[in-house]
């Protein structure tokens, strides 16, 4: 109810898999008081939110959301996959996660990078994502 109430731009919400989930932050920032204004981000981190991304986004008509941010390191986490210059493993997830976004009017705020001393690259998986217009 705090945060709801404080008059962030936005509150961001973990683990949304499903629409239900989405529906349910929603219904809780009403229920709560949370200025109109005040916009519904959601992190897509989990193979489910996968299959459920254009679901997901479709909620937007109906909601607050606002936008993806995509947590990648649990994404990689839950399915196995690796962490690595490039980030081919994550590739389809990331497109498809912006293009379930782009169709609806979201922003999306690209994963984290976990290596705080490669500047060289932090630059390169920073221009990977400008390439894919806008995910950062």
């Amino acid at each position: 109810t705090a945060a709801a109430r404080s008059g962030a731009d936005a509150l961001l919400f973990p683990k949304i898999s499903t629409p239900d989930a989405l529906q349910a932050c929603h219904a809780a920032m009403e229920k709560a008081g949370a200025p109109a204004n005040t916009k519904l981000w959601v992190m897509i981190e989990t193979p489910l939110a996968m299959f459920h991304l254009h679901e997901i986004a479709a909620c937007a008509r109906t909601t607050r959301l606002g936008c993806f941010v995509l947590g990648t390191n649990d994404l990689a986490k839950e399915t196995r996959a690796r962490l690595v210059p490039g980030r081919v493993p994550m590739l389809p997830w990331l497109m498809q996660t912006l293009a379930a976004a782009r169709i609806y009017g979201l922003d999306v705020l690209d994963g984290v990078y976990n290596h705080l001393k490669d500047e060289a690259g932090f630059i390169a998986e920073c221009e990977q994502g400008r390439e894919r217009r806008g995910a950062l």
